[in-house]
């Protein structure tokens, strides 16, 4: 997210080419990550809506002259982000002339992804699957998905977490444990 990384064009490609051919930089932070969550991770009508709306807002900038076209150009998430800002914009943004997407190496088939790849799917995958059971609730169950892996030590302590905070407040995160002073 920009406006949490105190160098917001770190890692951007061609970074210098892109300054000397007088070219804007418009990076958005995904919509709802403020919020109290969940962050609408891989959901690609909030994350196309935040881009294009990030392009509308800097237009209104008087300080800024902007070329009416307008080309996305992202990576990894982003790319995903690129890809729905594609297919979103004309509908949404039909005022934003976009003009071309490059999506660098977008998140566009998340199975294969994390399938590949246990140390991401271990990070990522809890993501995926609770922005998409909140963003689609009706066509999509990830009940079938999740395995139960825990020990008999930790069925105790959510047991005892549980009894302590009240069901209504307990939602299982490491931080909720170490809160309620229960994390032996």
């Amino acid at each position: 997210m920009p406006s949490l990384a105190s160098m917001p064009t770190a890692g951007i490609p061609a970074l210098d080419q892109i300054a000397k051919a007088g070219w804007i930089i418009i990076a958005s932070d995904y919509s709802f990550a403020e919020k109290g969550g969940p962050h609408p991770y891989m959901i690609g009508e909030g994350e196309a809506r935040a881009a294009l709306d990030s392009v509308r807002a800097a237009r209104q900038m008087p300080e800024l002259s902007l070329d009416p076209r307008t080309a996305v150009w992202v990576h990894s998430q982003g790319g995903h982000a690129a890809l729905w800002t594609g297919i979103v914009g004309p509908r949404y943004a039909p005022d934003v002339q976009i003009v071309g997407v490059a999506a660098i190496a977008p998140g566009a088939n998340m199975a294969n992804i994390l399938g590949a790849n246990p140390a991401a799917d271990k990070r990522l995958g809890p993501y995926v699957a609770r922005s998409y059971s909140r963003f689609y609730p009706t066509s999509l169950s990830i009940r079938p998905c999740v395995q139960r892996r825990s020990t008999p030590r930790a069925d105790r302590r959510l047991v005892r977490i549980s009894a302590v905070r009240g069901p209504e407040k307990n939602s299982g995160t490491h931080r909720d444990v170490r809160r309620s002073g229960l994390d032996d």
